[in-house]
């Protein structure tokens, strides 16, 4: 009998769960960030995003999140989000914005967190189309992102944890940092918006610091003046790491 009825319980639930998985018509999910992988429906006339415990969407462990940072408003079957920040700011596609109409794949950026917005019914095409038009602003992803995750990056490029390659120009100045004008964007709360810079120095690679809050450190050595950076060494930038490979 007790496993009949936990047999009953499980099915209830799965069924539960496979309703409301079908009968969602927008969500988030935090592509990068403290809760990377977590997805948030966005239910009811608007759902609030911020730091605050009692947002629907809620955006946690970080400093530059404010406690209520934005909305996502639904007016008939189409969505927007308005920022009700009053520093930091809310980005779409890496546009700053005060409103704007949300799209299948549109790429949302609070603080150190981006996400992703779905809405069930777009094609597949369209939703690839949106996020390159969203890579625009930081050519660095657009090879990786139309070769997959794990794919090599001819030239010198920096290798982050999960295997992804952000390549580093070899004529000029790569800059590294939080903020969306840099050439390599990592959204990671340690990280300043500008924190340093890799630069070619007379046939080596150099990696500056950019006066950063948490630091910029080559192998297990903090970076306090141009430090030459090896093929295959480690490069940390406050808590992101990653492996230079030139």
């Amino acid at each position: 009998r007790f496993f009949g009825e936990a047999v009953t319980g499980l099915a209830i639930g799965l069924f539960i769960g496979l309703v409301q998985e079908l009968t969602k018509a927008a969500w988030v999910t935090v592509e990068q960030g403290r809760l990377r992988g977590r997805q948030y429906r966005i239910e009811g006339a608007r759902a609030t995003i911020g730091r605050a415990e009692e947002n629907p969407v809620g955006l946690f462990g970080d400093p530059s999140v404010q406690q209520r940072h934005a909305i996502i408003e639904r007016r008939g079957a189409d969505y927007v989000i308005r920022n009700i920040a009053v520093q930091e700011g809310t980005f779409v596609n890496g546009k700053r914005i005060e409103t704007v109409d949300l799209h299948d794949g549109d790429r949302i950026n609070i603080g150190g967190y981006e996400m992703m917005f779905h809405l069930r019914g777009t094609s597949a095409p369209a939703r690839e189309q949106a996020s390159l038009a969203a890579d625009a602003v930081n050519p660095a992803h657009i090879a990786t992102r139309l070769a997959g995750a794990n794919a090599k990056v001819d030239g010198p490029s920096l290798i982050d944890a999960s295997g992804q390659a952000y390549p580093v120009r070899a004529g000029t100045i790569t800059r590294v940092g939080r903020a969306l004008d840099n050439e390599i964007v990592v959204s990671h709360s340690s990280i300043s918006r500008h924190h340093a810079s890799i630069e070619n120095s007379n046939g080596s690679f150099v990696v500056r610091d950019l006066n950063s809050q948490n630091g910029t450190f080559v192998g297990n050595r903090r970076v306090t003046e141009p430090t030459r950076v090896n093929d295959g060494e480690a490069v940390r930038f406050g808590d992101a790491q990653f492996t230079f490979r030139g």
